[in-house]
Order: C-alpha cells, then sequence, then structure tokens
C-alpha cells in the first residue's frame, strides 16, 4: 500500500522499430518532459518511498541527460534500472553504469538473427544484443547470479517455439531472464498475429517452470496476465515521457498528469 518503485520515459526516440511495442506511433512527442520536470518527478517518487526506479522508452541511451539522471536518482538513496535495446552500450558507459550501481536489461527475443531482427526491425539486432551483453560482462556485470544482468524478452508466435532453449541460456549464462507476453496496445493492436492465445503460453510458461525446478528454482508457473495475479499497480507506477501517470506500461489508463499536480 505504497510506492515501492516507478517507471519512467525520459524520452520516447527510439532507433528500433518492433512491432509489440507498447508506444503507439514512432513519433516523438513535441511536448517531453524537461530535465527540471523529471528530477522532480524522481524526487517526489523518493519522499513517497520508492526504492528503484525502472528507466523505459524509447531507447533510452538516446536521451543525451541520461547518466546525469543516474546519479540524482542514486542521490536520492534509490537504485536504477534500465531495459535497452543494447545498440549504444560501449565499454566506457557500461563502466560507468556498473559502478553506479545500476541493473540492466538488454532486449533478447530469440537466439535465431532472423527471428530476432523481424522483431526489432532492426538488422543483425542479435549481434548488437550479444554484443552489448560481452560489453556489460567484461565491466563487472554478472559476475555472480545478483540479477544486475537481465535480458527482456517478448514472447510471440514467431518466438515462442525457441522460448525454452533461450531459457535454459540465459541461466547457463547467468542472466536473469524477464520474459514477458504481448499486452495488445500501441504497435501491437498492429501486430496482432504475433498474439500467442493463453493455452500455448500456459504451457510455455509450464516449460520454463520445470526448466527451473532442474535448477533449484521453485515458482508457479501461470503467466500473471493469464493467470490474473499481477500486483504491481499496488506498488509501482508509469510516468510517461509528457508526465502522464499510468498504473504501468500494461494498463494505460491515464490517472494523472505531473504537471497538473504531484
Amino acid at each position: 500500500n505504497r510506492l515501492l518503485s516507478m517507471e519512467i520515459e525520459f524520452s520516447r526516440a527510439c532507433n528500433y522499430r518492433c512491432p509489440y511495442c507498447y508506444v503507439p506511433d514512432a513519433a516523438v512527442p513535441p511536448d517531453e518532459l524537461t530535465p527540471d520536470e523529471i528530477r522532480s518527478a524522481l524526487r517526489q517518487a523518493s519522499e513517497l518511498g520508492a526504492k528503484k526506479i525502472v528507466v523505459l522508452g524509447g531507447e533510452p541511451f538516446l536521451f543525451p541527460r541520461l547518466f546525469e539522471m543516474i546519479d540524482h536518482i542514486n542521490s536520492l538513496g534509490m537504485t536504477a534500472e534500465i531495459f535497452t535495446n543494447g545498440s549504444l552500450i560501449s565499454a566506457e558507459n557500461a563502466g560507468r553504469l556498473f559502478r553506479a550501481g545500476v541493473c540492466m536489461s538488454i532486449k533478447l527475443n530469440s537466439l535465431d538473427p532472423d527471428i530476432h531482427d523481424e522483431l526489432t526491425g532492426e538488422k543483425d539486432s542479435l549481434d548488437t544484443a550479444l554484443r552489448a551483453i560481452a560489453i556489460l560482462k567484461d565491466a563487472g556485470y554478472s559476475k555472480d547470479e545478483n540479477g544486475m544482468l537481465a535480458a527482456s524478452s517478448i514472447i510471440s508466435s514467431r518466438n515462442i517455439e525457441g522460448m525454452a532453449s533461450l531459457w535454459r541460456w540465459l541461466r547457463q549464462e547467468r542472466i536473469t531472464p524477464h520474459f514477458e507476453i504481448i499486452t495488445p496496445q500501441g504497435c501491437a493492436l498492429s501486430s496482432r498475429h504475433l498474439m500467442v492465445e493463453g493455452q500455448r503460453l500456459r504451457q510455455v510458461f509450464s516449460e520454463l517452470a520445470a526448466i527451473d525446478a532442474d535448477l533449484g528454482r521453485k515458482w508457479n508457473p501461470p503467466p500473471p496476465l493469464v493467470g490474473r495475479k499481477c500486483f504491481r499497480h499496488s506498488y509501482s507506477c508509469l510516468v510517461n515521457s509528457v508526465g502522464d501517470v499510468m498504473p504501468c506500461v500494461g494498463l494505460t489508463v491515464v490517472i494523472g498528469s505531473i504537471r497538473s499536480r504531484p
């Protein structure tokens, strides 16, 4: 019954065109939050008790003041987590990220390069993601299984057959898997062929749970949105790039704006 984390978009600018993206179009809003407004939102989240800020996008590394905001998050006693496609990861910024204690989640939808390109709209995107992971590891990430390095994967009709092998590879590489299902919003509304029916999703999640059980990890197989057990809205929220506040990226109901009231 309190705020524990907040998701925020610093900008919706992106260099990928994922067909399942929750953002409705590629256009960047002309009235995105100013740096002062972002800092204010972060401060308010901290005052309400938030411990973690999740940076979404767009592609966060296209935001020119990203590291300034990471420093601000840390100065407020919170940690940061960034979801990125990995295309702009370098040895230099990977070191800065690790030293700042930033958790990183790299887009990785398939180990098949053609499928990965299809699901990102960008050529050679699998090599890009694997390169980013290697650079982050060299910078200190994933030396142990502390959850600081993760892979963000969207389950769709195009990659569902490879989910189990991807899961096994991530566990082997000590990378935390973030597997999610597509929600019907944004670009996904024009890509309904990528949707997977509920029973098939249950089968996949049961298979993933069985893989983990063999590794000594126990969890409930049904996906949160299938089993209706997602409670993120009770401890988190999303502030998008124009200041609208929503329960999460999967529930695009605007409940207010930080530009009109705290």
